[in-house]
């Protein structure tokens, strides 16, 4: 999925002034502000900002299961049968 985040250039004029994103709809005269990490995050999206799903909301991938030698495994098992004697 390829898409990118944009800012409806016609209609709205920004600009960051000592960390504070200033922005204004010029169709609905809406001014909106953002401090610090809002400025940061409003400089992201004006820069053409690539849209990625968060990876909580991306399903998991079956992973392989992994092979095991037998000595391993006869390794381990002698271990635990001496710690339960």
């Amino acid at each position: 999925m390829s898409r990118r985040f944009t800012v409806n250039a016609p209609a709205v004029v920004s600009e960051v002034i000592d960390g504070e994103a200033v922005i204004l709809n010029l169709r609905s005269g809406h001014y909106f502000s953002a401090l610090h990490t809002g400025a940061v995050v409003w400089e992201w999206i004006d820069g053409g900002a690539e849209y990625q799903p968060h990876w909580s909301l991306v399903p998991p991938k079956q992973s392989a299961v992994p092979a095991v030698r037998t000595a391993e495994l006869d390794g381990v098992t002698a271990s635990a049968a001496m710690l339960s004697a």
